[in-house]
C-alpha cells in the first residue's frame, strides 16, 4: 500500500512558490558544501562528491527546512547533478513569493544565488 505523503506539488500556487524558494536554498547550500569540500578537485569520473552522500545531504537539508517530501526521482537526479559539480536553478520564474516580496519584483533564483555568493564572501 502506498503511503499518503504530502508533496510540494500538492500545495497552492502561493505556498508552492515559497516551497520552491526553500528548495532552491537547500540545493544551493548542499552544492556549496560539497564544492568547498572538494576544493575544486574531481575524481576520475569528474565528480566532486559521491551521489549517495549528496542524496543524504539533500534529504537532511529538506527535512531541516521543513520542506515536504520530494519524489525519489527528483532527489536522485538532483544529487547526481550536484555530485557532478553543477549548480542548479530550480525555478527562475519572476513571480512574487508571499513572504519575500519586494516592490520592484519577486525574489528569484538569481537573488538566491547572489545571497549565497555574499555568504561565501563573509
Amino acid at each position: 500500500m502506498a503511503e499518503d505523503k504530502t508533496l510540494a506539488s500538492d500545495d497552492t500556487n502561493e505556498a508552492s512558490l515559497e516551497v520552491t524558494h526553500e528548495v532552491q536554498v537547500v540545493v544551493n547550500e548542499v552544492f556549496v558544501r560539497f564544492a568547498r569540500a572538494s576544493g575544486g578537485q574531481r575524481d576520475a569520473e569528474g565528480a566532486i562528491a559521491q551521489v549517495a552522500e549528496v542524496k543524504a545531504a539533500l534529504r537532511d537539508g529538506l527535512r531541516e527546512h521543513g520542506i515536504p517530501q520530494q519524489p525519489d526521482q527528483w532527489v536522485d537526479a538532483t544529487a547526481s547533478e550536484i555530485a557532478g559539480g553543477r549548480r542548479l536553478v530550480i525555478d527562475a520564474r519572476e513571480e512574487l513569493p508571499p513572504a519575500l516580496g519586494r516592490p520592484d519584483g519577486g525574489r528569484t533564483s538569481e537573488d538566491v544565488e547572489a545571497e549565497i555568493d555574499r555568504r561565501e564572501d563573509t
